[in-house]
């Protein structure tokens, strides 16, 4: 399965976001339980486009069809 232009740049949008984002640093630095960050946990890095498609395709559109 090839992604288009466009759903491609959603996902790297994304993926760039999640790995940068001020959240991610405060859990994977200060919030853990046994050893595990919890961030690995949240509904923020858990998101699935396979099993919940609504949320991708509104990020989707916001990224590529909606004016800046």
């Amino acid at each position: 399965m090839t992604l288009s232009k466009e759903w491609l740049n959603t996902k790297i949008i994304y993926l760039d976001w999640l790995s940068k984002t001020k959240l991610k640093k405060i859990f994977a630095n200060n919030i853990f339980y046994n050893r595990l960050s919890l961030w690995w946990l949240t509904g923020v890095y858990e998101k699935d486009a396979l099993k919940d498609f609504t949320w991708f395709d509104n990020l989707h559109k916001r990224f590529n069809y909606s004016k800046k």
